[in-house]
């Protein structure tokens, strides 16, 4: 999965492409929604926010993080953290990266949920900072809403 991320304040935007769709989550904390959509589709899902689906530092916190030191990930400072904790009904361990304004850069993690063990890596690879376009973070016109 490859993706692009932008963030203004409270809104959050994720773009990713999963098999074969372009897919978006528009993250509202100001609202506590969170919108998703296929691009090129009429509807959006609807959800009310909650901290795993927007990354928050709740998420953080819960995992246990300990700080190990700094590296340069992607061109920026990151401050390195192992992380060792629940979250839902699988164990988490690894580290993970962010930048000092809080972007997560890198993520190592090995989860076990029912005796399997999982892998996980993702890195930021291209990071920009700027002024962005407060339509990316609105539904696009003519959407409609499902909520659940």
């Amino acid at each position: 999965m490859t993706g692009k991320v932008w963030v203004d304040g409270d809104r959050q935007r994720v773009q990713s492409m999963m098999f074969d769709e372009v897919v978006i989550s528009l993250v509202h904390r100001d609202t506590d929604t969170v919108y998703l959509y296929t691009v090129g589709e009429d509807v959006a899902l609807a959800l009310d926010y909650t901290p795993e689906l927007a990354g928050s530092t709740e998420v953080f916190h819960a995992l246990n993080p300990a700080f190990d030191g700094r590296e340069t990930i992607s061109g920026e400072t990151a401050l390195r953290f192992s992380i060792d904790g629940q979250r839902d009904a699988a164990r988490i361990t690894g580290n993970i990266w962010l930048s000092p304004d809080g972007i997560l850069l890198r993520a190592e993690t090995e989860s076990e949920l029912g005796g399997e063990i999982v892998q996980g890596l993702m890195e930021v690879s291209d990071i920009q900072r700027g002024s962005i376009d407060s339509t990316l973070f609105e539904l696009p016109e003519g959407m409609s809403i499902e909520r659940r």
